[in-house]
Formats: C-alpha cells, sequence, structure tokens
C-alpha cells in the first residue's frame, strides 16, 4: 500500500510540474509575441522614441524595411533603411525579452537601393549609389556577435558604370565560392577592350573577425 502512495504520489507531482512547465513556456511565447518586431505600430514607438523623431506616416512612406534573422537566435530582426537621410546609418532593431533593442551598424544609406540577405553567416548587404553619368553597386558583409554588428568587409565594387560624350566604361565582378573563402575577379570593359583589373582571394578569419587577402601578381598590372 505504502509502495502504491509513493508511485502515486510521484505520478501526480510529475504530471504538476509538466503542467507549470507548460504554462510557463505558453507565458514565454506570449511575452515574445507581444516584442515581434514585425508590428510596425510597435516598431515605429521604439524608433521614434529612440533612433529618430518621426511621426508614423513618415515612418510608414519614408522606410524599407527588412526582416531577417541577424543575431541567429531564431527570430527576425528589422533591418530599417531611412530613405529620406542618406546621412544616416541602417539601424537595426531586435526583441530582447520584454523589449526593443537598437542594433547599430557603421552603414550609410545609399541612394539607389539597399539591398539584404543572410548569406553563410553574414548579413550581405548589396548597395547602389552614383550620380551624373556614374553608378556604382558594392557589396559589405557584417556579422553579429557580442551584443554588436561588426563590419568585416566593406564596400567591395560588384559592377560600376560610367559614362562621358564619346564612350563608356563597365566594371563586372566576378564572386566563386562561398563567402567565407571565395575568389574576386574585377574585369574592366572600355571601348571594346577587356581587362582584369583586380583578382583576389578573400578567407574570413572568425576569431580575429576580419578577412585575409590574397592577391594574384601576375594579374594585378594596370591595363
Amino acid at each position: 500500500m505504502k509502495k502504491f502512495l509513493a508511485a502515486l504520489f510521484v505520478v501526480v507531482f510529475s504530471l504538476s510540474f509538466v503542467g507549470c512547465n507548460a504554462k510557463t513556456v505558453a507565458q514565454e511565447r506570449e511575452i515574445t509575441s507581444t516584442m515581434d518586431v514585425t508590428d510596425l505600430d510597435k516598431l515605429w514607438e521604439f524608433v521614434n522614441s529612440n533612433i529618430y523623431e518621426i511621426s508614423r506616416e513618415q515612418f510608414e512612406h519614408s522606410f524599407d524595411i527588412t526582416f531577417l534573422d541577424v543575431t541567429g537566435n531564431g527570430l527576425e530582426e528589422a533591418i530599417l533603411v531611412n530613405n529620406a537621410d542618406w546621412s544616416n546609418n541602417i539601424e537595426i532593431v531586435t526583441a530582447n525579452g520584454n523589449k526593443y533593442e537598437n542594433i547599430k551598424t557603421d552603414l550609410k544609406v545609399a541612394k539607389y537601393s539597399n539591398d539584404f540577405t543572410m548569406q553563410d553567416g553574414f548579413l550581405k548587404v548589396v548597395q547602389a549609389t552614383g550620380g551624373t553619368g556614374v553608378s556604382i553597386e558594392y557589396m559589405s558583409l557584417l556579422v553579429y556577435e557580442e551584443a554588436k554588428m561588426s563590419t568585416v568587409l566593406k564596400d567591395l565594387i560588384i559592377s560600376s558604370q560610367q559614362s562621358w560624350t564619346d564612350g563608356q566604361q563597365e566594371k563586372i565582378a566576378q564572386i566563386k565560392g562561398p563567402l567565407t573563402d571565395f575568389e574576386y575577379i574585377l574585369t574592366r570593359y572600355e571601348n571594346g577592350n577587356e581587362c582584369i583589373v583586380a583578382h583576389k582571394y578573400y578567407k574570413y578569419k572568425k576569431d580575429k573577425r576580419r578577412f585575409d587577402v590574397e592577391v594574384k601578381e601576375e594579374e594585378t598590372e594596370n591595363c
């Protein structure tokens, strides 16, 4: 009889623990869902209070927002581009428990476009800018470590075009391999001529948060 009562107590205690644990998990999920960065009203309130003074209407019409899991915590962050002022940096907002936090970057907003993807463990940022007769597209790579964003590769040219009255010049890059270890070849096309102006190998050193760059000597001469 004593053994039966002891076994019954263990079963009842286990069920109670499971019930409490399920309740705790549900509460945590509820807290997380209330801080979802895709809630644009709450996101605007945070941005207006902590990053820019901006009306809800301005926020809706002047900002491009991309949602990606930048921190690798399984939840999306909001990447903010303020198209009303190109002097501003790109900002990132994350939900941490029951609050929002701002993760700053050192990248300026580009004039023509700002595109974001997660690739090979990096936040890959492809931007385009230019002026009269000139357009440039370039790539930067960022990583999230120790609660901050670090730019580990900045403004690598992807393509460029320049035109004038009697001609034009174009540069196009090839990137071969994963972004952690890739070959970079930049070719210039001008007046029917073609030449390689840069040929390099980039290898990411995670412990140092930077790329080692190896130049292929025989193809770096001016042309």
